[in-house]
């Protein structure tokens, strides 16, 4: 069930959303830029941890001024006016104390809480975050991409999420919808230009909580300033991690923040897929809109949506029809992600969308592979479906590629043929795939 979503509201009079689940200790959720706490309870992967923080704690999460249901009419993004906010929320609470988590843009504010209300703030965990807003927006590529917003936010949104995470083709593109859902264009904006001037530096020799900084090696944005945090900040540790950020917390960042925040925590294992999550062997559909910013940019935007909302409901009765599993956990954009028991009705249904862009005037890039996937409250994982995806980004529009793994499974019973498209390089997968395009006999 949806936790009861409350509000709070700032001594400068703006309401902030939040909810909490669960008892125990106070565990405070920072997010920025990206934060809904309501469409966040709908995404399984998130929806998971927060269960998981429930059995310990009282897990609250909130949305910023100008985010998710907080109030969004908003321009002031200064430190002092996020600080509000917490102050807000923390209040609301009724609780002497706090453990704070923060994340990337929203740490400083932390920081800032817990140098200003250094009795109310026990542990304050940091995950790749900066006391100084220009170690964070002192990008030329996150700088260039804002600068786009007002245009074309979708966009700008994608150019945003690769520029600030370094992710790229299918983590970036449902972490840039999820941005699009929390923040609007100016308030975006907005906070952009305002962020560099946030420094909290001088305030770090009054935090008195004991501090949890964790920091991947690989960044990129400019080197963060992990070490001189935690060189500054009297009860600090800091914690270095191997790559890049992870699109969800590293399962060694879970293990630490379990560890460092203790307490009722030591009691609680880290959490597992949950009880439905089981492997399973699936033929996996992706179905993806061609071009679609170009097709954004020539049609205008409100009557390419029409056309695609058109498209993805022609999808869904297809895939339905033929026995398969629309994926709702998969934020792909302009595209479906499916799921079938049988390779033949996968095949089936994927020339039966083909027709159907291609009568739409949005032609579509179109792959298949089966393998083992698990199954995660609506979502789906596994090597598998990465493999898919990309056989689709290879398919020419119009076009249905097939792993040979699918054509083995369907060549005497979906009375197609298929043609050899040669062996191919499938980015970020190990080995190349021999692919085959399927016609129709």
């Amino acid at each position: 069930m949806q936790p009861r979503i409350r509000y709070a509201r700032t001594s400068d009079g703006v309401s902030i959303a939040f909810w909490t689940i669960g008892d125990g200790p106070a565990l405070v959720n920072l997010g920025l830029p990206a934060s809904h706490i309501q469409r966040e309870w709908q995404m399984p992967a998130f929806r998971t941890i927060y269960e998981w923080s429930a059995r310990a704690y009282r897990f609250v999460r909130f949305d910023h001024r100008g985010l998710g249901l907080s109030e969004r009419d908003v321009d002031d993004f200064s430190v002092d006016a996020l600080l509000r906010d917490i102050e807000a929320v923390v209040d609301a609470l009724e609780v002497e104390r706090v453990r704070l988590t923060a994340f990337a843009i929203g740490a400083t504010g932390a920081l800032a809480y817990a140098a200003r209300h250094p009795g109310r703030v026990s542990h304050l965990v940091v995950v790749n975050g900066s006391d100084r807003g220009a170690d964070l927006a002192a990008n030329d590529a996150l700088t260039a991409a804002s600068h786009l917003a007002a245009r074309d936010w979708e966009f700008a949104s994608e150019a945003v999420t690769r520029a600030f995470t370094g992710w790229s083709d299918d983590a970036a593109r449902e972490s840039a919808a999820f941005l699009r859902d929390s923040i609007d264009p100016p308030q975006w904006t907005a906070l952009m230009n305002q962020m560099e001037s946030w420094d909290v530096s001088a305030e770090l020799t009054r935090i008195t909580a004991k501090v949890l900084i964790i920091q991947n090696k690989q960044v990129p944005l400019r080197q963060l300033p992990g070490r001189r945090l935690a060189a500054t900040i009297a009860q600090s540790e800091l914690i270095l991690l191997d790559g890049p950020p992870a699109p969800l917390l590293d399962p060694a960042a879970v293990a630490n923040m379990v560890r460092f925040l203790g307490d009722a925590a030591t009691a609680v294992p880290v959490p597992e897929p949950p009880r439905e999550a089981r492997y399973r062997t699936a033929a996996i559909l992706f179905a993806d809109i061609v071009d679609s910013t170009g097709l954004t940019e020539r049609l205008g935007d409100t009557a390419f949506r029409q056309r695609a909302r058109g498209v993805d409901a022609s999808l869904r009765g297809i895939v339905g029809a033929r026995g398969g599993e629309v994926v709702e956990g998969k934020l792909l954009g302009d595209g479906v992600l499916a799921i079938f028991g049988a390779a033949t009705d996968a095949i089936s249904a994927a020339l039966e969308c083909a027709r159907a862009g291609d009568a739409a005037g949005l032609p579509l890039h179109l792959g298949l592979h089966a393998g083992d996937v698990i199954r995660e409250r609506g979502n789906v994982y596994g090597g598998a479906v990465n493999v898919a995806a990309r056989i689709s980004a290879a398919a020419a529009p119009g076009e249905v590629l097939v792993s040979d793994v699918v054509r083995a499974l369907a060549r005497t019973s979906a009375g197609v043929t298929f043609v050899d498209r040669g062996s191919h390089e499938l980015k970020g997968v190990t080995e190349p795939h021999r692919l085959f395009r399927v016609d129709r006999t």
